[in-house]
C-alpha cells in the first residue's frame, strides 16, 4: 500500500506544471560539439560501442592449443559522441524559474543500433529562491555532476547511469538535501528474461535516493544513499505466480577541494545489485531456493587530480573490488556482469590543449583486471587469480559550438 501511494504522489507532481502564469516570451539556444575519438588497445576489451567507452581487459579464453584468443591488440576510429543540446528558458510557472533542457548523440542504445540518435537527457526544471524541483531524464543520482573526473569517465568506477526522474533539490545556504525518485530506461537491470526495466517497474516503487552535499567555493562534499527492489518473476518454474522480490543498498560519498592551480576530486561507492549503474556485481539465486535472492557486493572508488587551464594535466586512478554474495548461490541462476572478476586497478594520465573551442587530448590509460573462479560454495569468493592487462593510447578532439 506504501509503494502506491509514493508512485501515486509522484504522478501528481507534473499537474502542478498545468497552472503556468501567461508570458509568451521563450528563449532557446543550441550548444553541443563534435567529437572525434582513435584509440589503440594492446589486448581484447569488454566496451560499449565498439570500444568507444572502455570498461575493463577481456579475460583470457583459451583455444585448443592453449593460446589465449583474446591476446590480440585493437584499433578504431569514431565520432559517436558528437552531441547537440538545446536548452530552454520559459515563462515563470508556479512563481518558479522555468527551464528545459534535450540533450541527444549518435551513441545509439545497443552495440547494433550504433551512429543511431538517442536521448541522453529531457528534463523541465522550476526554481524557487531555495528550491528546486526537476521533471524528466537526467544523470543517476549518484554520478555527481559536481565531482566528475576531468577527461577519463571512469567507467565501471562511477554510477554511470540516465534514468527518468523526479528530483527534489533543497538549500539550507551552502547546504543541500536532494531527494530523487526514478525509474529505468536506457540502464536497465538484469534478471530471468535479460535485460528489462519490468523488474523494477513490477516492484512498484520506484528507486529512492536521497543525497546529502555542501558546496562552497568550488569545494564539494557529500554522501548519500540509494534503494532499490526488483521483483525478477511472476511466476516460478512451476508456473506458479510469485512475488518474491529482491531489495538492494547502495552508498556514496564523494568530495572535490579547489586548491588553485590543482584540483583534487574523489568517489566511492559501495552497493549490492550495482548492474544498472555499468558496474560489475548484481544477483542471484540463493542454493537453498531458486525463488530466494541474494545480492552481489561491489566497491569502487576513483580520484582525480588536474591542474592548469590552457595546458592541462590530469591523472586518474581507480580501484574496484568484487565481495562476493551475501550467501551461497545456484550458478544456474545467476543475474550479474562479470562475477569471476576479483578487482581491477586503473591509471590513465592525460594532457590537454584547449585552443578556444577546440580541445585535444592524448591519454594512456593501463587497466589491470583480476579475474578467477568463483566459489559458489563459498559466497562467490573468486579463487585462483591472475591478472589480466591492458595498455590503451587514445586521441580525442572536441569542437564545441
Amino acid at each position: 500500500m506504501i509503494r502506491i501511494v509514493i508512485v501515486f504522489c509522484a504522478f501528481l507532481l507534473p499537474l502542478f506544471s498545468l497552472f503556468a502564469q501567461e508570458n509568451s516570451k521563450v528563449d532557446l539556444s543550441f550548444t553541443g560539439f563534435v567529437r572525434y575519438d582513435a584509440f589503440f588497445d594492446t589486448r581484447q576489451v569488454e566496451s560499449l560501442r565498439e570500444g568507444n567507452l572502455i570498461l575493463y581487459p577481456k579475460n583470457e579464453q583459451k583455444d585448443i592449443d592453449g593460446k589465449d584468443i583474446n591476446d590480440k591488440s585493437n584499433f578504431n576510429m569514431l565520432v559517436i559522441q558528437t552531441r547537440f543540446n538545446t536548452n530552454i528558458k520559459g515563462p515563470n510557472a508556479l512563481d518558479a524559474k522555468t527551464f528545459g533542457y534535450i540533450e541527444a548523440e549518435y551513441f545509439g542504445n545497443l552495440e547494433s543500433d550504433i551512429n543511431g540518435f538517442r536521448l541522453r537527457h529531457a528534463y523541465i526544471q522550476f526554481d524557487w529562491d531555495n528550491t528546486s524541483l526537476m521533471l524528466g531524464q537526467f544523470w543517476h543520482p549518484m554520478f555527481i555532476i559536481d565531482v566528475l573526473p576531468t577527461f577519463n569517465l571512469a567507467v565501471p568506477f562511477i554510477a554511470y547511469s540516465r534514468n527518468p526522474q523526479i528530483r527534489f533539490k533543497h538549500s539550507y545556504g551552502s547546504y543541500n538535501i536532494i531527494f530523487t525518485a526514478f525509474t529505468q530506461r536506457d540502464f536497465r537491470s538484469t534478471g530471468p528474461d535479460g535485460l528489462s526495466s519490468t523488474y523494477l517497474r513490477n516492484s512498484v516503487l520506484p528507486d529512492l535516493d536521497l543525497q546529502i552535499m555542501y558546496k562552497e567555493n568550488n569545494n564539494v562534499i557529500g554522501a548519500g544513499i540509494d534503494y532499490k527492489v526488483l521483483t525478477p518473476r511472476l511466476k516460478d518454474l512451476n508456473n506458479r505466480a510469485t512475488n518474491e522480490v529482491i531489495s538492494s543498498f547502495v552508498y556514496n560519498t564523494y568530495f572535490k577541494l579547489s586548491l588553485n592551480p590543482i584540483i583534487f576530486k574523489f568517489n566511492c561507492i559501495y552497493g549490492e545489485n550495482v548492474y544498472d549503474l555499468t558496474m560489475i556485481g548484481g544477483y542471484a539465486a540463493k542454493e537453498s531456493n531458486p525463488l530466494e535472492y541474494t545480492n552481489y557486493k561491489t566497491l569502487s572508488i576513483w580520484t582525480d587530480v588536474s591542474f592548469g587551464k590552457e595546458f592541462q594535466g590530469a591523472l586518474l586512478l581507480g580501484y574496484l573490488k568484487n565481495f562476493g554474495a551475501n550467501d551461497n548461490i545456484s550458478k544456474n541462476y545467476i543475474y550479474a556482469r562479470t562475477i569471476d572478476m576479483d578487482k581491477l586497478f586503473r591509471i590513465a594520465p592525460a594532457v590537454i590543449y584547449n585552443s578556444g573551442k577546440t580541445k585535444f587530448v592524448f591519454e594512456v590509460e593501463y587497466d589491470v583486471a583480476t579475474y578467477g573462479i568463483p566459489n559458489y560454495k563459498n559466497k562467490s569468493k573468486i579463487e585462483d587469480t591472475k591478472n589480466i592487462s591492458n595498455l590503451r593510447f587514445a586521441f580525442t578532439t572536441v569542437y564545441n559550438f
